[in-house]
């Protein structure tokens, strides 16, 4: 049909050329406009801790380190890793704790080397591993990352779903000696979360280079 109305208004022209100037016609005509739009999504998670520590504990004893990340309903899928400081402290000062010998041990634990109870390795659910331990003895500290998935295979964290980073409790291991009494581990968590779609491959060793950005991400309510 526009192809048919095309050719009439060439005719018609045609038409007033040899009628001359001033002759006015009225013609059947059409406009029409197209409009499209894009709304992009977001990365937006949650990081909590449902762990609980108040009593004083020894070898055997239990504890709860509970970080718990959440992926929001309107966000998009993502890859999400958890950074963790673990510091130690005196809990008093002319105590016999050894703060070298216990960044040492913690370090094992992490590792999952320390004891019957594997520590760290051990507590942790099956969504998560951990990489990247590294500790610093004179700032009393060890530092590890526990990845969704893997580091190298990060899986995809839904939507609308979370996921607790370690199990419920956590068994203290009994080869603990004198070193850790009167002493106290403080936790630090970060989570970070890149969308899971159109990631490039090694995705975390881009964001560690500076090759990606991880900016923090506030959502306001509409």
């Amino acid at each position: 049909m526009k192809k048919s109305k095309v050719l009439s208004v060439i005719a018609a022209l045609s038409v007033v050329a040899v009628l001359g100037i001033g002759t006015t016609m009225a013609y059947f005509t059409d406009t029409e406009d197209a409009a499209n739009s894009a709304s992009t999504s977001r990365v937006d998670i949650s990081l909590t801790d449902e762990g609980t520590n108040t009593a004083k504990i020894v070898p055997g004893d239990t504890i709860k380190f509970n970080p718990v990340v959440a992926v929001a309903q309107e966000s998009a899928d993502a890859a999400v890793r958890v950074k963790v400081e673990l510091k130690v402290t005196k809990e008093v000062a002319t105590s016999q704790t050894n703060i070298a010998q216990c960044v040492a041990d913690l370090e094992k634990m992490v590792k999952g080397e320390f004891g019957n109870n594997n520590a760290y390795a051990a507590w942790l659910t099956t969504d998560w591993t951990i990489a990247d331990v590294t500790t610093d003895t004179s700032a009393g500290t060890v530092k590890f990352v526990a990845y969704y998935g893997t580091k190298a295979t990060p899986a995809q964290f839904k939507a609308n779903t979370s996921s607790k980073v370690f199990t419920d409790t956590q068994t203290i291991p009994t080869e603990l000696g004198n070193i850790w009494a009167d002493c106290k581990v403080a936790a630090a968590y970060t989570a970070e979360a890149i969308q899971y779609e159109h990631m490039p491959a090694d995705v975390w060793d881009a964001v560690d280079a500076g090759t990606i950005a991880i900016e923090s991400y506030e959502y306001v309510a509409p």
